[in-house]
Parts: structure tokens; sequence; C-alpha cells
């Protein structure tokens, strides 16, 4: 059997490695142990995560929010641009300012990144009404 030297200094044989990793993955009390342990690692990230996300999300919206009743429709629509994590809350006061600002692009680009649940919310529906209903109304004035 072949040995190896680490750089540390150690010699092991790697068939006694492979041996000693397949009965700590595999043994039944191991492996339990470990599927158990590797859960709460991911439940714990998971947990820690969403808390980062939502303290975003939050801020993200009433800083949306904040712009929008101001009539601030740029900088709204900046704040959602700049963000990764978007609530319906977010997507509804970016629509609204997409129709105020009559960016109709974008905010035909925002309805096409929509989850599936996020297009059953009924204020994104009634603002999307409202964009494509404006959006019809600038297209036969601008054809009279």
């Amino acid at each position: 059997m072949t040995s190896f030297t680490f750089f540390i200094g150690h010699s092991y044989n790697p068939f006694l490695y492979v041996t000693e990793i397949f009965w700590f993955f595999y043994s039944p009390k191991m492996f339990a142990a470990r599927s158990l342990s590797v859960l709460r690692c991911f439940q714990s990230y998971f947990q820690v995560m969403h808390k980062i996300t939502s303290s975003v999300s939050n801020s993200l919206d009433e800083d949306m929010k904040r712009h929008v009743k101001s009539k601030q429709y740029k900088q709204a629509l900046e704040l959602f641009k700049q963000s990764s994590v978007h609530t319906d809350a977010s997507i509804n006061m970016a629509l609204k300012a997409c129709i105020s600002l009559k960016d109709y692009e974008f905010g035909k680009q925002i309805e096409k990144q929509l989850s599936p649940s996020s297009q059953q919310n009924e204020f994104i529906q009634n603002s999307l009404f409202q964009l494509y209903s404006e959006f019809i109304l600038f297209c036969i004035i601008c054809i009279l």
C-alpha cells in the first residue's frame, strides 16, 4: 500500500482514509446525526437570509413609498432598479411610478419578471391594468 506525506509531515494510508469516510457517512447512526446537523445548518442559514432580505425589502418598501407619496417617481424607480430583492409592495409602487412617468417600457419589463404569486396579487393586477390603459390612451392620442 502506498502512503502519502502531507506538507505537515503526517503520512496516511489512502485506503484507510476512504474507509473512514465511508463509515462516517454511511453508518446509520452517523448518517442520521449528519443529516440532522446539515438540516440545522440549512435552517439557520435560511433564517439569517430571511432576516437580511426582509430587513432590506422593508427598508426598500418604506423608501419607495416615501418617494412615491412625495411624487419623486424617478428616485423611486432608481431604488427599485438598484435593489435585487423585490416584494409585491415595491413592485406595485414601481408600476405606479412607471404610470406617472409614462415609462411603459420599464413597466413591461417589470411585468415580464413577475413571479406567479406576484401575478395573482390584486394590487399589481390593478397597477398593470392602469399601466396598459394609460399606454393605450397615449397611443390613441399620438395617432390623432
